[in-house]
């Protein structure tokens, strides 16, 4: 009998991608690896909706309308089409782990993952033999020559009704030389998701936001902002996840992604995060101009919500969107430092498509 595939890591990706695979083959043979014993509350997966996925009905929140505050002004973009929408970690994680631990050909392995290779996974637990391994695990280096998204939120619940639950704040930018903002997810009039967000040059910890009121929830987290591929595998080993490049560089929506990427992994174990090259060179163009450019942050994204129809923002920002919707998008922005970085991008990617 063949090995099973092996999952390392069953946090959002791990599971995503047994569920989908279960759900392609009901008596496929997967384990997953992962030392923890229970699952928390320990995160927000928020995205505009602009195509369905297997966790669609386990959505929470949703606003069809959004905010960007900058410069003492504010950009309000109105969703018709894709609402901006928010799933819990914990509705996730009930969900996936129930299908999964129906699954008759399904087994949970609590244990350390110490090395993979071609066919093999050494645990603390022992080896486990693989057809193919996925591996969700955090790849060294994966913040060298990008940004960090560095961010600390809390579930609050105030006495005094501040909250609009209509609007869903994305980017309130703070002064100073940082691209620093606070992100608000009004769930009604008296409780809210608050969260200091930093785009910084390097890793860093991001104090909890101070917020009056009952505290019912933290969250925290760091995430890579590049348009570098990850590094090579060996054979019959792929990354998944945000080491497998499943988080959009310049925004950092990870969960829509890897719903794709799970899908064609599906088809075939060693696909790509399925992006269209257009894509990543647009991200790559943005983010060379935050890095190059960290104070022009607040009032270039204040623009792009202002001078762009909301449903076509939103399909630009979960890379659904037409080349029209992209040159509609970019006609908005300064159009001197984005053509200049355009060009400089655009030879390199033509560089990478040379054959030696």
């Amino acid at each position: 009998m063949e090995a099973p595939r092996v999952i390392v890591g069953a946090g959002c990706a791990g599971l995503s991608l047994a569920v989908h695979l279960v759900r392609a083959d009901p008596r496929a043979r997967i384990t997953l690896v992962d030392p923890r014993e229970a699952y928390l509350d320990d995160r927000t997966w928020c995205a505009f909706r602009c195509a369905p996925h297997p966790f669609s009905h386990l959505v929470s929140r949703r606003w069809n309308r959004v905010a960007v505050r900058a410069d003492g002004r504010e950009a309000i973009a109105t969703l018709g089409q894709h609402p901006y929408e928010m799933l819990n970690a914990q509705s996730f994680y009930d969900a996936a782990l129930a299908e999964l631990e129906a699954a008759p050909g399904v087994r949970f392995e609590r244990a350390q993952v110490t090395t993979v290779s071609t066919r093999a996974v050494e645990t603390s637990a022992g080896t486990l033999s693989a057809s193919h391994v996925f591996d969700s695990r955090p790849v060294e280096g994966a913040f060298d020559g990008g940004l960090a998204q560095c961010f600390a939120g809390v579930v609050v619940r105030s006495d005094t009704p501040r909250f609009d639950p209509s609007l869903a704040i994305l980017m309130d930018f703070g002064p100073g030389p940082d691209i620093r903002f606070t992100y608000t997810l009004p769930f009604d009039r008296h409780t809210a998701l608050v969260e200091d967000t930093y785009f910084a040059q390097e890793p860093r910890t991001v104090a909890f936001p101070q917020v009056e009121g009952e505290v019912l929830r933290r969250e925290s987290g760091i995430l890579p902002m590049t348009s570098r591929p990850p590094p090579p595998t060996p054979p019959g080993v792929t990354r998944i996840g945000v080491a497998g490049g499943a988080a959009k560089p310049s925004t950092g929506y990870a969960f829509d992604f890897i719903q794709r990427h799970s899908e064609a992994l599906v088809r075939d174990p060693h696909a790509p995060v399925p992006r269209a090259r257009r894509h990543r060179m647009l991200d790559d163009i943005f983010l060379a101009e935050l890095r190059a450019h960290p104070r022009r942050a607040p009032s270039l994204f204040r623009r792009m919500f202002a001078r762009n129809d909301g449903d076509r923002l939103a399909r630009f920002l979960m890379e659904t969107s037409s080349p029209r919707d992209e040159v509609g998008l970019m006609a908005t922005l300064p159009w001197l430092p984005f053509t200049l970085r355009g060009l400089s991008s655009s030879r390199r990617w033509l560089q990478e498509r040379r054959v030696p």
